[in-house]
């Protein structure tokens, strides 16, 4: 699953268009609701039907969702059940039914206020709960940079006179007969996927933000690599390939997966650090805090934002200027 995330303007949404060229099973749409996504009771004459939505329709190919962030909560938890167990159970007006949903998504999302801000928490302005964004194997960052007056010239010419594609048909066929394979992981291999698995988590601020999704997903991306090469074994390469997307995908929130459940690994340790001294030093001053945290090496900016999140939330407070107390 493949999350592109980021400004407006840069072609997210002809990433997930290209994909019905080169995908004999690829469906669009950019808005429905949770019964469109899923499955829906619908009426046929005299009779209630489960009909199939866009994930169990596209079962074994994949749902190009646009503009993720703009559908209500409550249709995306639809999508939950589906990403994680390949699979959509309904039971409704008495009709009950299980259907394959084997379905990879390939979503695109825009922030909320036109434009990212890399200093705020990423569930905010994406609008998208945290449990869903784990799902994602993989999530892009489109990102507008600073460009020279050359630069912004060559995009512009690229976008007045775009290169030619390569033919979607040849695209079609090659991964239409790459699927075929049926791709094994033999014990070496595996061993390897293990290791890369534990490096991903020794390089993450956090290791516990680094689950058993990330290791799933390694796994996945390596068997797609190895049917890419028209192969039938995971090789050492395959699994360098998705090591490096997924360190890609990572860098952009400094390895920490935490980042996307709005408390980063650096925010929660600065939160731990505050409340545990402001209750071991009743009535010390914030200078105080951040004098012995840097013994700690927590900068100044952590602490700051761990402050000002305890007293949103209730756990300290000020009874007098500039001292710190903990809510018992």
């Amino acid at each position: 699953h493949i999350l592109l995330a980021g400004d407006p303007g840069k072609a997210k949404s002809q990433f997930l268009l290209a994909n019905r060229l080169i995908e004999d099973k690829s469906m669009y749409l950019s808005d429905t609701s949770k019964a469109g996504l899923t499955v829906a009771v619908s009426t046929m004459g005299n009779k209630r039907v489960l009909m199939p939505g866009i994930l169990v329709l596209a079962n074994g190919g994949t749902a190009c969702i646009d503009e993720l962030d703009k559908m209500a909560r409550e249709d995306r938890e639809g999508m939950h059940t589906a990403m994680e167990q390949g699979s959509i159970s309904k039971s409704k007006a008495g009709l009950r039914g299980t259907f394959k949903a084997n379905t990879s998504v390939l979503a695109a999302a825009n922030p909320q206020f036109g434009r990212f801000d890399q200093n705020r928490d990423i569930p905010d302005q994406l609008k998208i709960e945290s449990t869903l964004l784990d799902r994602f194997d993989l999530i892009f960052w489109f990102l507008e940079k600073e460009q020279t007056r050359e630069e912004h010239i060559r995009m512009a010419i690229r976008a007045l006179n775009p290169e030619s594609s390569p033919d979607p048909e040849f695209t079609r066929k090659y991964i239409r007969y790459a699927k075929q394979f049926r791709v094994t992981i033999p014990d070496g291999t595996a061993q390897l996927i293990a290791e890369t698995f534990v490096k991903l988590k020794e390089r993450s601020p956090n290791g516990v933000s680094i689950g058993i999704r990330s290791l799933h997903a390694v796994r996945r991306l390596a068997e797609a690599s190895a049917k890419i090469r028209l192969s039938e074994t995971v090789e050492p390469v395959d699994v360098e390939t998705a090591t490096e997307l997924i360190s890609e995908s990572l860098r952009a929130i400094g390895f920490d997966r935490d980042a996307l459940t709005h408390i980063s690994g650096k925010t929660r340790k600065a939160i731990e650090f505050v409340r545990g001294h402001v209750k071991d030093n009743r009535g010390c001053t914030l200078d105080e805090v951040m004098v012995a945290a840097l013994k700690k090496e927590i900068s100044q900016l952590d602490i700051s934002e761990a402050v000002e999140r305890l007293k949103r939330e209730g756990q300290i407070f000020e009874p007098s200027m500039n001292k710190l107390e903990v809510v018992e």
